[in-house]
């Protein structure tokens, strides 16, 4: 119920480009992320691509776009 209210009212009103950050943010505040996503930052390190395979959302590509120089994002 919280995340539908969060969905139309706060990322309706919220210009496109802002969208996936804060949607990111407030499913890691509430504790929503995959549990792969805090083991990530260990195991690639500062790689210069790092490549997300099977991207639907974009998640895990914004989360590995803060650790690599590149990114390839591909459903």
């Amino acid at each position: 119920m919280v995340y539908e209210i969060f969905k139309k009212v706060v990322l309706g009103l919220t210009p496109l480009r802002y969208q996936l950050p804060l949607r990111f943010h407030y499913e890691r505040l509430i504790g929503r992320l995959e549990p792969e996503m805090e083991i990530l930052g260990d195991l690639l390190g500062s790689k210069k691509l790092v490549v997300d395979v099977g991207a639907n959302v974009g998640l895990f590509s914004y989360f590995l776009s803060k650790m690599g120089k590149d990114i390839e994002a591909f459903e």
